[in-house]
């Protein structure tokens, strides 16, 4: 990567959100700094970033035929990030899940106090009501039926070094908590989703948890990106438009 383009992606992310000394950049690790020219491989779907730009930043879960799609959208403002949509059928991209408006779920303050190993930097729970989303059936078909995530809470820990492997390897790893379908207290969470994310690469891994009756987390699945490989994202691939609120 020449310090032309390494110096054009920090613009990027620098125009996107400016935080104070001693906080995290949450921008920064979400996403993958040379995502103009690499991606992410492991054991599951290949993970490409599109950059921040414009409110909105990209989560490519494939490149079928030259085509930007599975996806994830996070949209974010001055204050935020936010999950706004998510694939529904992988194949099919005129079918997705999304947020009945893209800013009802904050996951992060975009500026995150740094923190000591262990410690929870951040948290935002979200009352059910505030947490209703849509699917969209084959053909852009937006479902009449409302559902909703239940009450959620997203929290950002510090875990401290987190060895990857890879050709990634050791590095510092701050870890989103997505808990939902918790009770009246925020607690007992039925569901449970951890993203591992690296400051210049974004996420590296991706773990989905359900709660037991004995009341730990049982690991359901997992998913891990530690080996940057050549070749960029292609461009997002969402025939339907982007819902509007």
């Amino acid at each position: 990567m020449s310090w032309a383009a390494a110096f054009l992606m920090l613009s990027m992310l620098s125009s996107a959100q400016t935080c104070p000394p001693g906080d995290y950049n949450m921008l920064d690790w979400f996403t993958l700094d040379t995502a103009t020219t690499q991606h992410l491989t492991g054991n599951a779907n290949p993970s490409y970033t599109v950059l921040p730009s414009n409110g909105i930043f990209w989560h490519l879960k494939g490149n079928f035929s030259g085509q930007g799609y599975p996806w994830d959208v996070y949209d974010y403002d001055a204050n935020n990030i936010y999950g706004w949509i998510t694939e529904n059928v992988w194949t099919d991209p005129t079918t997705f899940k999304a947020q009945d408006t893209k800013t009802n779920k904050p996951i992060t303050p975009i500026c995150v106090p740094q923190g000591a190993v262990g410690q929870k930097l951040s948290s935002i729970t979200i009352p059910s009501a505030n947490t209703g989303y849509h699917f969209y059936k084959a053909g852009c078909v937006k479902d009449s039926q409302q559902h909703y995530l239940g009450n959620t809470v997203n929290e950002i820990w510090n875990y401290g070094n987190l060895n990857i492997g890879g050709t990634i390897g050791t590095h510092p790893d701050l870890e989103f908590s997505y808990r939902y379908t918790c009770d009246s207290a925020y607690s007992n969470c039925t569901y449970k989703e951890v993203y591992d994310l690296m400051q210049n690469y974004g996420v590296v891994r991706w773990t989905y948890y359900v709660l037991q009756t004995d009341g730990t987390y049982k690991q359901q699945s997992q998913s891990i990106f530690n080996n940057v490989v050549s070749g960029g994202a292609a461009p997002p691939y969402f025939p339907c438009g982007l819902p509007s609120d």
